[in-house]
């Protein structure tokens, strides 16, 4: 076992000498000497080297990785893993020789373009390296795929192949992950769903154990238990054990085969994350973001082992203190949940570091969704185990934050107590792995096929008015044009803006950016950004037209996210 390192890195106050930052350096080394490094300076080169290089030998060593960056809101945590908001465009890049890094890039993108520098960037086939990527956002608990127009994931113990029960009822004791009509949605492991889900295993143990006694259960227990889905439809779960781990379920995967598709990814990632400003914050993320490197070696044409690792990435939405940052309405909501699923990871780092990594006492890893995807990066002998985890704990210099940047260095300094087990990740044949998944997804496409054919994928309704679905068809078409203008404009946008970044301020290029140009384009976007939301709004209220159409079951969405989830296993081998 080998504790988590944890490393400060400090947002240096802009009215600041070289004299007075380094005498802020030396202060807080002393109040920080647990800590592995203490990076000052907004030099991204000289952070990639502090918090990025070891994880990236450690990755090349066999083993997976975790890079988690925690802190008030405003103190930089973005900055240190994306860079400053507008930095990673394609302009940028190709103004760097060889595809290195442009100086305002974070850790983040320096990692995955070192990667392909050093594994060649093999698109598979080979014996080389090949490099996915997918992107999650848990917004007010609830995980979205950025990569995939924000659609909703589910969250699954252990990566079952089985379609994960839901249950219904009311909202009381919700997680929060809430569905349609209230109801949790596919694979909610909260606490209420999980205990819904041992209920209906005891009650089915005790019912085998009065059959082998000749003795038929109390149909009002046998019915009190059974676990319920939309349509009457039943489907008993396994349920995941409480050392499974926890993670998405069919994210979806972006090849990383050269430096511009790195610019790419990260640039969507950027524009699609959820912020807003308020008084502390220009740009406040107001989510939790986990983005995942996918990184297969091995295998080759003629067979041989495969291994499978993983970087993990984690930019943490900062705590705020609402009186400080002025929220009120849907922004103090946003607040308020991250402050909570914050509270839930200090409360689960808190019995880490207790000795024996928790002392035997029960971590509310299932009290939010955040802390059940960061499982595995830090629970002891978990399922998934095997992560090298690093912290790099982001504070403000300003005496005003103070208070803030305090409570900052005590959970940097309880986070040096917790100790994880990183293991080499193991290869497997590629022979039978491909044989393996390639008969999971027949059966998982079948499933799908016959839910599909019972009713279950939605769409429209049988008696559905003709015109009525000629008028709903033509609301998607406009929407779906309306999108794919506005994420044009907003790519053209932002490589008209982004420019050369020197001193870490952005000068556009020469008529691409300033002037009536970049003026033009800003007024097109915003053009386009109202005529997708006017579509949108149409649609949507469309949509809630019962007669009309209906939206997919429960059961069948968690089978199309367990066809995607094989299927995109099935990409890392090379496979389509």
């Amino acid at each position: 076992m080998q504790t988590i390192s944890v490393s400060v890195r400090v947002r240096p106050s802009q009215d600041k000498n070289p004299r007075e930052l380094a005498a802020e350096a030396s202060e807080l080394l002393r109040r920080a000497a647990w800590a592995r490094h203490v990076v000052t300076g907004s030099d991204q080169a000289a952070s990639y080297a502090a918090l990025g290089e070891d994880l990236v030998e450690k990755l090349q060593a066999g083993y997976s990785c975790t890079l988690l960056a925690y802190g008030q809101t405003g103190s930089g945590k973005t900055y240190t893993m994306f860079g400053p908001s507008g930095c990673l465009t394609e302009s940028a890049l190709a103004e760097r020789e060889g595809g290195a890094a442009p100086a305002p890039w974070g850790v983040f993108p320096r990692v995955a373009l070192e990667l392909l520098r050093s594994g060649g960037g093999s698109t598979g086939g080979g014996d080389g390296m090949v490099l996915h990527a997918s992107a999650v956002e848990v917004y007010n608990n609830i995980a979205y795929d950025l990569l995939d127009d924000r659609r909703q994931l589910q969250i699954s113990g252990g990566r079952r192949t089985e379609v994960a029960a839901v249950f219904g009822g009311s909202a009381e004791g919700a997680c929060g992950a809430m569905g349609l009509q209230g109801k949790h949605p596919p694979g909610c492991s909260c606490r209420r769903c999980f205990k819904a889900v041992e209920e209906a295993k005891a009650a089915a143990s005790a019912a085998r154990r009065s059959r082998a006694a000749g003795a038929s259960p109390s149909p009002a227990v046998a019915d009190e238990n059974r676990p319920r889905v939309k349509g009457g439809s039943v489907r008993r779960d396994k349920g995941p054990s409480s050392s499974s781990s926890f993670a998405t379920v069919g994210e979806a995967l972006w090849l990383l085969a050269t430096p511009t598709d790195v610019a790419r990814l990260a640039r969507h990632v950027e524009a699609s994350r959820s912020a807003n400003s308020h008084r502390l914050n220009d740009r406040s993320s107001r989510s939790h973001c986990l983005v995942r490197l996918q990184v297969v070696t091995g295998g080759g044409r003629g067979g041989g082992l495969l291994v499978r690792k993983q970087f993990l990435f984690v930019d943490l939405a900062g705590s705020e203190r609402t009186k400080k940052s002025g929220v009120e309405g849907q922004r103090l909501a946003e607040a308020t949940q991250i402050n909570a699923s914050l509270t839930v990871l200090g409360r689960v780092i808190r019995g880490l570091a207790t000795e024996g990594g928790g002392g035997g006492q029960h971590l509310p890893y299932r009290d939010s969704v955040l802390t059940q995807l960061l499982r595995s990066s830090f629970e002891p002998g978990s399922a998934a185990a095997g992560s090298y985890t690093s912290v790099v704990v982001n504070v403000a210099s300003e005496p005003e934050h103070a208070e803030e940047t305090a409570c900052s260095l005590q959970f940097g300094e309880r986070m040096t107590a917790v100790r994880n087990v990183a293991t080499k990740v193991a290869g497997a044949d590629l022979g039978s792995e491909r044989a393996r998944l390639l008969g999971l997804v027949r059966a998982a496409r079948d499933r799908v096929a016959a839910l599909e054919a019972a009713g279950a994928g939605g769409g429209f309704t049988p008696d559905a008015p003709r015109h009525e679905r000629l008028m709903l068809k033509e609301s998607m078409e406009r929407h779906r044009r309306a999108k794919e203008r506005c994420d044009r404009l907003c790519i053209e946008a932002t490589e008209a803006a982004g420019g050369s970044w020197e001193g870490g301020r952005s000068h556009s290029h020469a008529g691409a950016g300033g002037g009536g140009g970049s003026g033009e384009l800003a007024r097109r976007l915003a053009e386009a950004q109202a005529e997708a939301a006017s579509t949108g709004a149409v649609l949507g209220r469309q949509l809630t037209i019962k007669r009309l159409w209906r939206e997919p079951t429960a059961p069948f969405a968690a089978a199309q996210a367990e066809l995607r989830e094989l299927t995109h296993a099935l990409s890392l081998l090379g496979t389509t």
